[in-house]
């Protein structure tokens, strides 16, 4: 297991301490990555990029940054409570921004010529086929979430800055994955109606309140030995810690997905009124709308207007 160093007391007046480590360097370069294809994108004529999508990737470097890089990123691997602080912002926060910046559409849009091929085949694999499905993405979130809080995973994570990395990494990854269809920005075969979403963001709930109940509940500290025998004489004892971090969990996790239900549910509202303002102009010029098919409502089986005319007789 690494060394940690001894950190100050948490306070107020250390609440700016300087934490800067490779994930700035990473950060800054994606970022700036991310512009330099944007501009890429209008040069090949494919439309000038959504501004949106820029702010949600600056929006995603700024929770990220947080996350490894202030005090957050200084205590993460001395309190467990500011631990969880950091798995909620990349999880939840960073990783909701990244699937709003349509990283995989921008790589689309931003090559060309064998390259671009290469790109198209990899996302029409039956692996991008596979990921690009909601299943998946919530499947992985509702796996990783309670595997690694409530078995002797998370300690392994801890037993040193690679791992621990690793860990970030793939919470990032898999939060990508599970936003992706929630916000429903990028390019894919599985799209979610907004009413699916808000549904698939209602099931994703128990899964951080059962894990912080857990946690919350729990006697033991063995799966948590990386914060026992850490170099921290102050502050709560490690099963006070844990149970802090598990009541940060429970009570913002929750919070974070309800409020990820009302652009949902006014994304659900808009495109009702879209609809309906289609259908009732359709009906004032005397044609019929083609209903879209939708994972919401399924689709109305055709009508006839009118009877066909009687046989004449003879």
């Amino acid at each position: 297991m690494m060394q940690m160093r001894e950190l100050p007391r948490l306070t107020w007046s250390n609440a700016l301490i300087p934490h800067f480590t490779w994930a700035s360097i990473v950060l800054l370069l994606g970022l700036n990555a991310y512009i330099l294809a944007t501009r890429r994108v209008a040069r090949l004529g494919r439309g000038p990029w959504p501004r949106t999508r820029t702010y949600s990737a600056l929006a995603a470097t700024v929770a990220l940054w947080l996350a490894t890089n202030s005090i957050v990123g200084a205590y993460d691997m001395t309190l467990f409570s500011m631990h969880m602080v950091q798995h909620l912002l990349i999880v939840m926060v960073g990783a909701g921004f990244v699937a709003g910046a349509a990283p995989v559409d921008l790589v689309r849009d931003a090559t060309s010529g064998h390259l671009h091929t290469v790109v198209e085949r990899v996302v029409h694999s039956p692996l991008g086929t596979f990921l690009d499905h909601p299943v998946v993405g919530f499947v992985a979130y509702a796996v990783m979430i309670p595997a690694f809080h409530l078995s002797s995973l998370f300690d392994v994570a801890m037993r040193s800055g690679a791992t621990h990395a690793a860990e970030e990494v793939m919470f990032l990854v898999v939060g990508y994955f599970f936003w992706r269809p929630v916000v429903g920005v990028e390019r894919t075969r599985h799209r979610l109606a907004p009413g699916l979403r808000i549904i698939y963001l209602l099931l994703s709930v128990p899964v951080d309140t059962f894990t912080g109940l857990a946690l919350m509940s729990t006697t033991q500290v063995d799966q948590f030995r990386s914060f026992a025998t850490g170099n921290r004489p102050w502050g709560p004892t490690v099963l006070e810690d844990v149970h802090q971090g598990a009541a940060i969990m429970w009570i913002f996790g929750d919070l974070i997905m309800m409020g990820a239900m009302i652009p949902a549910a006014l994304a659900w509202v808009r495109e009702d009124r879209q609809h309906a303002a289609a259908v009732d102009a359709a009906l004032d010029a005397g044609a019929t709308l083609e209903e879209p098919p939708s994972a919401w409502l399924p689709r109305q089986r055709a009508v006839f207007p009118t009877a066909p005319p009687p046989p004449k007789n003879p």
